[in-house]
């Protein structure tokens, strides 16, 4: 929830789409393909599923640099990658799909219109790879839907010949959910709630006579378990106002 670590997202994620759509654009021109479309679905798909498992690691080796650099260094090896990958899919599918230059327009329009509705509002455990279902287990639904999509186009239009890895890979990717064990296991100790909202995940923590609420892992919120009261200066600090005035609204600065 840093200053820093957004700074750093929104560094990665630009860079790598900047670069993903320059390689992309030269990329198709050498002449397009849909084994080569489908490639950088199956690469960035692979990679995304296997973001929950590098992330403690990478996170471990960076954070001796110390916040700002080892939110850049983690943000950029789990994230820019796939990025790249993904920024060359938008110019290369509209020059594998556009027929001639009177259809490019309209086929870019096309593909970008399907990519915002998909993209416009995602639930917040798809981005995060969580799910209170199953705990604290890793899921990687996205990296999952891309490879299922270029395994299917990588058959063609042959339904025959899809079945089978299609199979396969619904098999495999049940594995993958089912690896944290059954969705229903109790919570850790001390922590009250955990729920998905549209921007970040909301964790209500009790520790050492303190209730914590916590948005993706920040803590905004703390009060004494005891008495009620915040543990937060600012809080106090905002009641002051409330000596300036009789009632609401009945008095204004320069009466």
């Amino acid at each position: 929830m840093s200053l820093f670590l957004w700074s750093a997202l929104i560094t990665v994620t630009l860079a790598a789409l900047a670069l993903g759509y320059a390689i992309g654009g030269r990329w198709a021109d050498a002449g397009p393909k849909l084994g080569r479309l489908c490639l950088l679905l199956l690469l960035a798909g692979l990679w995304v599923i296997v973001i929950p498992w590098l992330r403690r690691p990478v996170l471990g080796v960076a954070e001796p640099f110390g916040l700002r650099l080892a939110v850049l260094v983690a943000a950029t090896v789990l994230f820019f990658p796939p990025l790249v990958l993904l920024g060359m899919v938008s110019p290369y599918a509209i020059r594998f799909k556009a027929s001639g230059l009177d259809v490019v327009g309209r086929t870019a329009g096309n593909i970008y219109a399907v990519s915002r509705w998909q993209a416009s509002r995602p639930p917040s455990s798809w981005v995060s790879f969580s799910s209170r279902r199953r705990g604290d287990a890793p899921h990687a639904r996205h990296g999952i839907l891309l490879v299922g999509t270029a395994i299917f186009g990588m058959t063609g239009k042959s339904r025959r010949k899809a079945a089978v890895p299609l199979l396969l890979f619904a098999a495999g990717a049940v594995a993958v959910l089912t690896l944290s064990g059954p969705g229903d296991r109790a919570p850790a100790a001390g922590v009250l709630a955990v729920e998905q909202s549209a921007y970040g995940e909301i964790r209500v923590v009790e520790s050492d006579g303190a209730r914590l609420l916590l948005i993706d892992g920040g803590t905004h919120t703390s009060i004494d378990t005891a008495s009620g009261e915040s543990l937060f200066p600012y809080v106090d600090v905002l009641d002051i106002a409330k000596l300036f005035y009789d009632e609401p609204g009945g008095c204004s600065w320069w009466d």
